[in-house]
């Protein structure tokens, strides 16, 4: 079927389908690089519209959440972070722990240290550590993270999945190294 434009000149409805679909996918990528979906007065885009975390990066909108506390300075005391009203505060603060006893181990991967068994933190070690007992001391150095869903896929039997669960927030550790023998 032929229409006509408006300078009279004869286009097929194909070629005007055509023009159209481009025209809606050019208005759409605009939209895009304009962070997408509707924005209020300050050009923030509402929170349901969002796309965060696209692998494309194209519609993504800065991240939400807790602000990063890793450039405070390292927590270096157990007792620092045991003490804390409110543990999940501590979310993405650095930790570094010196000569500190390995309380109970969980497995290989997840160890209870602290000074006694009433001031402990749970710990994540980045690379198992097998033969590590109760008793020996380690330097953990890593980052506060929240303890969460995570917890189904680690690695633990029930009763130590258990005890991971009584802890609000864990010790995201890079290294962990075995520094004493059983004291």
């Amino acid at each position: 079927m032929l229409r006509k434009n408006s300078c009279g000149e004869k286009i097929s409805s194909r070629a005007l389908g055509s023009a159209l679909l481009l025209a809606l996918a050019l208005s759409g990528a605009a939209c895009n690089q304009n962070g997408g979906g509707n924005s209020n007065t300050n050009g923030v885009t509402n929170a349901s519209e969002r796309m965060e975390g696209l692998p494309s990066g194209i519609g993504s909108a800065a991240a939400t959440g807790r602000e990063m506390t890793y450039q405070e300075p390292a927590l270096t005391e157990v007792d620092t972070i045991v003490s804390n009203a409110n543990p999940t505060s501590l979310v993405s603060r650095p930790v570094h722990l010196s000569d500190v006893k390995v309380q109970r181990v969980l497995s290989d991967q997840y160890l209870v240290v602290g000074p006694d068994n009433d001031h402990t933190v749970l710990v994540r070690l980045e690379k198992s550590r097998p033969g590590l007992k109760a008793g020996e001391t380690v330097n953990v150095s890593g980052v506060i993270a929240q303890l969460g869903e995570d917890l189904a896929r680690w690695n633990l039997d029930p009763e130590n999945k258990k005890i991971a669960a009584r802890y609000s927030i864990f010790v995201n550790a890079i290294s962990g190294d075995q520094t004493g023998a059983t004291k």
